[in-house]
């Protein structure tokens, strides 16, 4: 093929031909190792057709696995996921991708190696089998991205590997709260520290972190007895900052009803909050958003360049409260948000709400994904169904002998 140049190094062969021209300079793509001419002039054959074809990325030089997933995630993926699954995506590749396959050039990944590593990962990082499986798939999205448009492989060696089905699946533990747990973790953490209001509206409401603590007093209608969500709090990796963003999805934004208690609570932490701002003067914090939805803290001199944000979960001197630091101490508690969450939804669902209400309280999609996550098979409901059968029994025979 004409343009397919081949020549001796040593020992081995290679191969090349040009590539047009970048910026007024030819561009040659290489490639050696060969054992013979022949060989190397059949790669050659192979790689002028593919880039041909639009395989940009056929070079001579080898990219590493861990080079190539940081810039797909922080170039290509921002432009195309949320800001939250970004962070999934991110924390995954760093902690269980790179760390096991980063050392590996993109060009040598096999699908051998590749279920190697899917086949231990449960017992080498400790990840439950849906986390395993969830990695795998950011695996095999960004070779997916490998393959087209970058052109750097010519297959995606991950395409056909799956987490194995008779792997052991971990039951992830989800705690139920009870009123003197609660209690317990009030009498730790008063009115005034920064985990009271958190905590009672995990307990009260269900809300996921995110929506908790990115939530403002515009959003609690004190009236109609309802809080708003239409917001959550995230931290942004690529940004390096914390933003004002849209709830997980379409059905998370919602207006839920509430409780006297929590109402009276709310009211009253809002009324120690200016009084706080009075107490602190000059050591208040106040809380602004730019342009972008990002999250800023400064004095009040800052209103005059930037809207205010009035939330609700602060600290005493008026800082807002980042999502790491509450799951960091709730975890040494044993808990976490999620815990209170499947708490509000098991509550419901023994007292009698219908599931598809209980779905649309979280803001959830689907009742499906209600009944299947947070509604625990609980000893409450166990009774409860017994007595519904044994009311059905009796309902029967009456009719029977209503009969006779």
């Amino acid at each position: 093929m004409a343009g397919i140049r081949t020549r001796k190094r040593g020992k081995t062969w290679s191969y090349s031909f040009e590539a047009g021209t970048i910026n007024g300079k030819r561009k040659v793509i290489e490639k050696g190792g060969f054992a013979t001419q022949d060989e190397a002039f059949d790669a050659g054959v192979d790689a002028y057709s593919a880039w041909k074809h639009g395989c940009i990325g056929v070079t001579a030089k080898k990219t590493l696995l861990s080079d190539f997933f940081d810039q797909w995630v922080h170039t290509i993926c921002p432009t195309r996921v949320r800001d939250s699954t970004l962070r999934l995506y991110d924390a995954q590749i760093r902690n269980h991708i790179t760390p096991h396959l980063g050392h590996i050039a993109l060009q040598d990944l096999t699908p051998l190696m590749v279920d190697q590593w899917a086949s231990h990962l449960m017992k080498t990082d400790n990840l439950s089998y849906a986390s395993a499986r969830t990695t795998l798939s950011i695996l095999q999205a960004g070779l997916k991205y490998a393959v087209y448009p970058a052109g750097i492989i010519r297959s995606n060696p991950a395409q056909y590997i799956s987490i194995p089905a008779k792997a052991a699946k971990k039951v992830i533990k989800r705690t139920i709260i009870s009123p003197e747990r609660l209690d317990a973790l009030l009498e730790t953490y008063p009115p005034g520290t920064m985990l009271y209001v958190p905590i009672l509206l995990f307990y009260h409401t269900g809300m996921r972190i995110g929506e908790t603590l990115g939530l403002r007093w515009s959003n609690v209608d004190f009236q109609s007895e309802t809080i708003t969500v239409d917001h959550q709090l995230l931290y942004v990796p690529r940004l390096h900052g914390y933003y004002l963003r849209p709830p997980k999805t379409a059905t998370s934004s919602r207006t839920i009803r509430i409780d006297e208690q929590l109402l009276a609570e709310l009211a009253a932490w809002k009324i120690m909050q200016a009084c706080n701002a009075t107490i602190f003067k000059n050591n208040f914090t106040y809380n602004f958003i730019d342009d972008d939805g990002r999250v800023l803290c400064g004095s009040s001199g800052l209103q005059s360049r930037y809207p205010e944000l009035d939330f609700v979960c602060t600290y005493e001197a008026g800082k807002f409260i980042r999502p790491s630091r509450v799951s960091n101490m709730l975890r040494r508690e044993g808990l976490n948000s999620h815990s209170f969450r499947h708490t509000h939804a098991t509550t419901l669902i023994e007292h009698g709400a219908p599931a598809k209400g209980i779905a649309g309280r979280l803001g959830h999609a689907s009742v499906n994904i209600t009944e299947q996550v947070y509604m625990h098979n609980t000893a409450t409901l166990q009774d409860r169904t017994e007595q519904i059968f044994e009311a059905t029994l009796r309902r029967q025979k009456d009719d029977d002998v209503d009969k006779t």
